[in-house]
């Protein structure tokens, strides 16, 4: 699945994003669940899977088979994802996956290009069309129908060997217990520790949201039950915790998806932005120190508007990952960080017009409570002076007479793209608008003069991420390092510096290197890298340049137009 499906994903974008239905396209190894309400839960099993609620959710893809051990070997080989411990009898290539741990199980399915299901995502798939209680209707379970205790061999099943529901899986009652994405809840309401509001209303990601880390829960949530298992949890509503780092021979997974180029449109009633900024990260942010810059770079473009178009191929590496976002260049930042849900957006470059442009476009957020203001704004030259009048020196609204006609231009289109699905940008939706404008209202976006190789700025962001108590999750360097001869002690000790944690991505593209160029501009290579490993790699005494550095990357995608490092 991983590599083959992902680059299935990446070819079919254009096709589907182009064509308006979520289902076209669909790869030939997931199922399309079509948008609408299901019956989610139950009222005759206990508190744990009540109250029954019908729940609304927009188009997904869904894993037809259980990952096998053949598929999740691949990502092994790859280098990304963790070696599991073998256990005999459940080693066959068509076997799925086990033992997998919820971590080994994430960690698989976003090398995929691909997500592990919400709960909610999960159960309609499995009680199918009519939403039964089991997934081939309402009589009881039997090894004819699903394979759980008492069924022989006491081992798993390769995987589809046993009859597909209406949607077309295999193996949602028995064979392998599966991980979803969902912290575990003691029940949906009504009781200690319920699950709340997050898990109703339309799209439900359970307590937190899913994130990486949620206040008072500790474990996961596994549905389908298993060879082990006796059939009554294998009943879809089922639902049972297990900490993530757990596992076991009966602990397995599938994957899912949001169709490319719907992503930003169909999570848009999860874009709410963190309020303002206390007193303390106001004076701290005052008071970050810039590199010193030239008047204007000697050159003949100013990249203030971002030509990098494939920025959905980092979308399965940051949504939801929040932390700082620290990035280069202009607004494709918005873009990262509408998808990862940033709480501080911290933009800086070593070009003065980019800087001056990035300074504007927080401005005309701030005075922009719709798209269609904020465009006004740069395609109206009067209007524009009008907003930046007394808030700019005069090399600024310079830059602002000099870019506006290819800034507004760029807007445009790129709104255009986003709403009609075939690109992924920030004006896509007015609620992912919305997200980035609530963060410029709350102050949480900081425009900095900024030399990568200076240092100065890059320091100053770690110490106020450090005294917040935020970390930086998204080191964003566009193609930045293919003009550097050498990586200097400034950035390595700056970056160094930033609070870096497991989930710390670094971000780039290239375009002057024999890796494959990802489509539709055919220009630059995507890579994603583990922050941890830049940061030692960089640290390491004779590697001077990036060149040396994705020696030996794991290339994805149709024609390895993507890769990934150093997970």
């Amino acid at each position: 699945m991983s590599v083959t499906a992902l680059g299935v994903m990446l070819t079919l974008w254009s096709a589907v994003a182009g064509s308006g239905d979520p289902c076209q396209g669909v790869p030939e190894d997931m199922a399309c669940i079509p948008a609408g309400d299901f019956l989610r839960g139950s009222n005759l099993h206990g508190a744990a899977e009540a109250p029954m609620r019908k729940i609304y959710l927009d188009t997904y893809w869904i894993d037809k088979y259980e990952v096998t051990n053949e598929q999740y070997d691949k990502c092994v080989a790859a280098g990304v994802c963790s070696a599991k411990m073998p256990f005999k009898g459940f080693q066959g290539a068509k076997q799925p996956v086990m033992p997998a741990t919820w971590v080994m199980a994430d960690g698989y399915c976003r090398w995929a290009g691909r997500r592990l299901p919400t709960e909610a995502e999960w159960e309609k798939a499995a009680r199918g069309v009519k939403g039964w209680t089991w997934p081939w209707g309402e009589a009881s379970a039997n090894c004819k129908r699903a394979h759980t205790r008492g069924c022989k061999p006491d081992q798993t099943l390769p995987v589809g060997s046993l009859p597909a529901n209406d949607y077309g899986l295999f193996d949602v009652a028995g064979n392998s217990y599966e991980w979803v994405a969902d912290w575990h809840s003691e029940c949906y309401s009504g009781c200690k520790g319920e699950c709340g509001e997050e898990c109703f209303g339309r799209n439900p990601k359970g307590p937190c949201g899913g994130e990486g880390k949620c206040q008072g829960r500790s474990k996961r949530v596994l549905k389908g039950g298993s060879w082990y298992w006796p059939s009554e949890q294998a009943r879809p509503s089922w639902r049972r915790g297990s900490v993530p780092e757990t596992g076991g021979h009966r602990l397995g997974f599938r994957c899912a998806a949001t169709p490319p180029g719907f992503a930003l449109v169909h999570e848009a009633d999860s874009y709410v932005s963190p309020g303002p900024i206390s007193g303390e990260l106001v004076e701290l942010l005052g008071a970050l120190p810039e590199d010193d810059l030239p008047p204007s770079r000697l050159q003949s473009a100013h990249y203030v508007t971002g030509n990098e178009l494939r920025n959905d191929l980092f979308a399965p590496y940051i949504e939801r990952i929040g932390g700082a976002l620290v990035g280069v260049g202009s607004d494709q930042n918005f873009t990262l960080a509408a998808l990862a849900r940033s709480e501080l957006v911290f933009i800086f470059d070593y070009d003065i017009y980019v800087v001056f442009v990035d300074k504007i476009h927080v401005i005309f957020l701030k005075n922009a409570p719709s798209r269609d203001d904020f465009v006004a704004l740069w395609s109206d030259v009067e209007k524009g002076k009008a907003a930046l009048a007394g808030q700019v020196s005069g090399d600024e609204l310079e830059a602002y007479v000099k870019f506006q006609k290819a800034v507004s231009g760029f807007l445009v289109r790129n709104r255009k793209a986003g709403e009609a699905g075939t690109r992924v940008h920030w004006l896509g939706s007015e609620k992912t608008y919305g997200y980035v404008r609530g963060l410029a209202v709350a102050g949480r976006v900081k425009v900095s003069k900024g030399d990568l190789l200076g240092g100065r700025t890059v320091t100053g962001i770690g110490e106020v991420l450090r005294a917040a108590g935020i970390p930086a999750r998204i080191l964003y360097l566009s193609n930045c390092e293919e003009y550097w001869s050498y990586y200097t002690e400034g950035l390595e000790s700056s970056y160094a510096a930033l609070p870096i944690d497991e989930r710390t991505v670094v971000l780039r593209t290239f375009h002057d290197t024999a890796l494959p160029k990802a489509g539709p501009d055919r220009y630059y290579h995507y890579n994603v890298q583990s922050g941890t490993h830049f940061v030692e790699t960089i640290a390491k005494e004779g590697r001077t340049r990036y060149r040396a550095m994705m020696k030996g990357v794991a290339t994805l995608g149709k024609g390895g137009e993507f890769s990934l490092l150093g997970f």
